[in-house]
């Protein structure tokens, strides 16, 4: 019980945040049999200007004065806080009853940051705190019976008592008759009267032996209050078993690396690796690529910056790019390595497959500045010209 008590007290901070933009509905009358902690009397309702023991500068204050308004918790009707008492079953049994009637956990701030998950746990603490509360309940109604039943053997015992009263009043007026005349009649009367003396005797043991029981009764009372206690403190989980709840990271992914294959429009299938950053400002993003095809001994690199678009939660994530880069590939005259620079244009799409994976297809559009190597794919004749090809990858988001 603890510890969904202590998981409940974790999202309630989440809870009051979303519950100040939100009237506060009708709260429930206390209970006459709840405690008085945390229970203002309906007649006397303590408001946050009359809290006298918490101080103007307690670093508690606004946090005390915001749970009053909303309605969670009552001050005393004395107009005070006791900031410094414990907290009982009960009192925080009453205080998630009024935060679950102003629908809180249904707003949609609050739902935003809680998985069905973690939801249903918290149902099921709910449950499980109202079944305990039942529990103790029915073992309280149980030490009531016990304590109506000593009241019962108590009146019998009052009644008794009235008896002894009667007989030695009795007693002492055959005592003075006995002193006033000695003559055989009263002398008879006072014989007769020693049988009321032994009824006394026989009275005064019944009445000890019948506090002696009440004595009995009493600690076998206390006795099942311990046992009471002690049974629900050992049904509390241990810390140990606390649930492993777990929330969803308020921003997503950022930085991705990846790689795939890659098809000019010149030579065969070659590979290639990029990596980058989908926001870095302005809704704007960083990415670069390389791309070689040892058979054909081609190598390049470039940079882009980037602009993707629709929700970062979306299964498809389109996004164009703009950027430049070189060219190393076989010179067209003597077979050495030769450098074409190039400006290039993005056009791909991402697919989630899973929250940190990601496929990707992107064409890569070039507009060649040169024409030196023979993998630019450009007529003989050209100072320049364009060229490009696709990708196919996947990449890993972080």
């Amino acid at each position: 019980m603890r510890t969904h008590l202590t998981l409940l007290t974790l999202t309630l901070t989440a809870s009051l945040a979303a519950a100040q933009s939100t009237a506060p509905s009708a709260m429930p009358a206390p209970s006459p049999a709840s405690p008085a902690a945390q229970t203002a009397s309906p007649a006397k309702p303590a408001t946050p200007g009359a809290i006298v023991d918490v101080p103007a500068g307690h670093w508690a204050r606004a946090g005390v004065t915001l749970l009053i308004q909303k309605g969670l918790i009552l001050g005393y009707p004395d107009g005070t806080f006791r900031g410094n008492q414990a907290i009982t079953r009960y009192e925080a049994a009453a205080i998630f009853a009024r935060l679950l009637s102003q629908g809180v956990f249904q707003l949609p701030g609050v739902q935003a940051q809680l998985t069905p998950a973690d939801l249903d746990v918290l149902a099921r603490a709910i449950t499980e705190l109202a079944a305990q509360i039942v529990t103790i309940n029915t073992r309280l109604t149980d030490v009531v019976t016990d304590v109506d039943d000593v009241k019962a053997r108590l009146g019998v015992v009052e009644g008794t008592l009235q008896q002894v009263v009667g007989v030695a009043a009795t007693k002492s007026d055959v005592d003075a008759v006995a002193a006033q005349a000695a003559t055989k009649t009263d002398l008879a009367a006072v014989q007769a009267g020693a049988a009321s003396a032994e009824q006394v005797q026989a009275l005064e043991a019944r009445v000890a032996a019948l506090e002696a029981e009440k004595a009995a009764l009493q600690a076998k009372a206390a006795q099942d209050q311990a046992a009471a206690a002690v049974s629900a403190k050992a049904a509390e989980p241990k810390p140990g078993d606390l649930p492993n709840v777990t929330f969803r990271p308020d921003a997503p992914a950022n930085a991705y690396v990846g790689g795939g294959v890659q098809k000019s429009l010149v030579d065969g299938v070659g590979y290639s690796a990029v990596l980058g950053l989908q926001q870095v400002a302005g809704g704007f993003g960083v990415q670069a690529a390389a791309d070689f095809n040892s058979s054909a001994r081609l190598y390049s690199a470039q940079a882009n910056v980037t602009r993707p678009f629709g929700g970062a939660d979306a299964l498809f994530q389109p996004y164009v790019g703009l950027g430049g880069g070189v060219l190393v590939s076989p010179d067209r005259q003597s077979g050495a390595s030769a450098a074409d620079g190039f400006v290039s244009a993005l056009g791909g799409v991402n697919y989630a497959f899973t929250d940190t994976l990601k496929v990707f297809v992107e064409l890569d559009g070039r507009y060649y500045l040169s024409r030196k190597g023979a993998g630019t794919g450009l007529a003989d004749g050209s100072a320049g010209g364009l060229g490009g090809g696709v990708r196919l990858g996947a990449k890993l988001t972080f």
